[in-house]
């Protein structure tokens, strides 16, 4: 519990055991309220004993740990009315009927379902809808969630999606979580940046991981969120405003320390460019077989720094090396690149900023859609990161036609010959 709950024996070692108590109490009568029965484990006979020892000092205080409970449990019950209430006016704005919304409800649970089966059995593109689940005209999307297709449906436009950012208007001082292959991690980071440029009350905790790694207790190093709370809630002062701005692991070492930062990206990371040799062969890509997806920052496909190895030997992918580092090097901010590209038609590649390790392991680090149109020059921003790179290893890029069913529907179909005459890398660089 986020606040030590006054047992009235006044002794604190009971603390614990009496807060136990109050939430047992509490999760029974919820139970209740639901008509939700339990079954009995081995492991409550250790609980009652720790209660009994609270109960036999104190008689009253099976008394007051119900009268804690039920004021958890009425609160409870409160919020879930909230929800409910905010979940009917939702559906009223819609328009639609109750039994048109409940059907599009059903949709959308098939959907899931289908989709995080087809993830499970290793296959996402097996699942019939990853070619239809995230375009704006589909009925789930664009009447049970009109807002959500409004932001498909701006697609690149920069205006439009603009006007669909709402990060200004937020008042609040916002503790910022994320992973670093998290689908949402580069909005966290602009989200971050720009209101604690506005606010200067702002926090950012990057943990290693992807989307879904982040409720996973054992990778936190701490534990903010109570302390939080409490600070900007209930006006505690247990330091919280006090924390360090920036907090993060490198990407890769869940169990690393937890660095600190008063900025991001942190003082002392000076830019060091490499330029990349680039294969004689050009791409050659056919639309009907499209590069798969392995890794990236995604929600529910192949996620995190995968081996792009299995990749290289495809017509339509190609690795563009720098050379060996002499010494360790951390990463810390935005990698930049720029390819010259000699021949093309219009449309869409994916590129991928790796590190060859010393093993032969090509590992996918940050990944980025680019719009190509014939021969010229092309520039890229890959999402923030904080990275070690080993003695010995080469970072570079790998460059592939598509990236299926990651960026199937985003990617016009590019078709034919793409040919590349050089490339730079440009890394934000701190020495070891």
């Amino acid at each position: 519990m986020p606040k030590r709950v006054d047992s009235g024996t006044g002794s604190a070692e009971r603390a614990t055991p009496f807060e136990e108590l109050v939430a047992e109490l509490g999760a029974a009568f919820l139970y209740a309220d639901r008509g939700i029965t339990s079954e009995p484990r081995a492991d409550h006979a250790a609980y009652l004993a720790s209660w009994l020892k609270v109960l036999k000092g104190a008689k009253r205080a099976i008394f007051s740990a119900a009268a804690h409970a039920q004021r958890a449990a009425d609160y409870h019950n409160g919020l879930q009315g909230q929800v409910a209430e905010n979940g009917k006016e939702h559906d009223a704005r819609l328009g639609l009927s109750a039994a048109q919304v409940a059907g599009l409800k059903q949709q959308a649970g098939t959907a899931l379902q289908e989709m995080f089966g087809a993830v499970g059995a290793g296959d996402p593109a097996q699942s019939s809808w990853w070619t239809r689940a995230i375009t704006p005209d589909l009925p789930i999307v664009s009447q049970l969630y009109p807002r959500w297709a409004d932001l498909l449906a701006a697609g690149r436009n920069p205006s439009e999606r603009a006007a669909l950012d709402v990060t200004d208007r937020i008042r609040a001082p916002v503790m910022h979580v994320s992973t670093w292959h998290d689908f949402f991690q580069a909005s966290a980071f602009k989200a971050f940046g720009r209101l604690q440029a506005a606010r200067g009350d702002q926090k950012l905790l990057v943990l290693d991981g992807t989307h879904y790694d982040i409720d996973e207790p054992d990778l936190w190093p701490m534990k903010p969120m109570f302390a939080w709370f409490d600070h900007w809630l209930k006006g505690e002062p247990n330091g919280a405003n006090a924390w360090p701005t920036v907090q993060y692991v490198l990407a890769g070492q869940p169990e690393g320390p937890l660095r600190r930062s008063p900025v991001w990206p942190p003082a002392g990371t000076a830019s060091k460019t490499f330029t990349l040799s680039v294969p004689q062969r050009a791409l050659a890509i056919d639309p009907a077989a499209p590069v798969p997806t392995l890794g990236g920052s995604h929600l529910t496909v192949s996620s995190g720094m995968e081996d792009q190895t299995p990749l290289l030997q495809r017509a339509d992918v190609v690795e563009l090396q720098g050379g060996a580092l002499p010494a360790a090097a951390l990463m810390l901010g935005t990698a930049e690149a720029k390819l010259t590209v000699l021949e093309a038609d219009r449309g869409d590649i994916v590129v991928k900023l790796v590190d060859r390790q010393p093993d032969g392991q090509v590992r996918l680090l940050r990944e980025v859609v680019v719009a190509v149109a014939g021969a010229g020059t092309v520039r890229m921003s890959f999402a923030p990161l904080a990275y070690g790179f080993e003695a010995g290893s080469s970072p570079g890029l790998v460059v592939a036609g598509a990236s299926m069913p990651a960026y199937r529907l985003d990617l016009p179909a590019l078709a034919g010959t793409v040919r590349l005459g050089g490339a730079t890398l440009r890394l934000p660089k701190a020495a070891e």
